[in-house]
């Protein structure tokens, strides 16, 4: 008897998502800490930073416009 396969097309597209979603608020971080006129903050703090003045979300900001 064979068995029948089912394509697993979509894991790609999880797998990129994903990686978007565990990549762009690290790159925000460091875009921010390139952007200081002096260092004040490591990576940390600048994300406690932004998440603290902007909110959670703000991680995200330009992900939507950036993949569009």
């Amino acid at each position: 008897m064979t068995e029948k396969r089912l394509s697993r097309w979509y894991f790609g597209g999880i797998a990129s998502c994903g990686a978007a979603c565990c990549t762009h608020p690290l790159d925000l971080v460091k875009v921010h800490l390139q952007t200081q006129q002096e260092v004040k903050m490591r990576m940390v703090g600048m994300a406690m930073h932004v998440v603290k003045n902007d909110g959670v979300l703000a991680l995200y900001n330009g992900l939507i416009t950036c993949e569009l």
